[in-house]
């Protein structure tokens, strides 16, 4: 919905179930292995709203020019 044409601004989004659920599960069964803390790192948010809805977003399309996508 966005408004204009509705009351408000509402997106959705959908995830499997497991989504980032396991994200640290080798800590619970491997000694000496990361835990989802030590996976943390600073946050992008990349512009795709030009993207139709259920259109995929892709690194090749979307992603590898972003300037924080590039190693230095």
């Amino acid at each position: 919905m966005t408004l204009g044409k509705h009351v408000a601004n509402v997106h959705a989004i959908s995830l499997g179930s497991h989504t980032g659920s396991h994200i640290d599960a080798p800590f619970y069964f491997f000694a000496n292995r990361r835990t989802v803390d030590m996976l943390v790192a600073p946050a992008v948010v990349v512009d795709v709203q030009g993207k139709m809805a259920r259109e995929r977003i892709t690194w090749d399309k979307d992603l590898a020019s972003h300037p924080a996508s590039r190693q230095e």
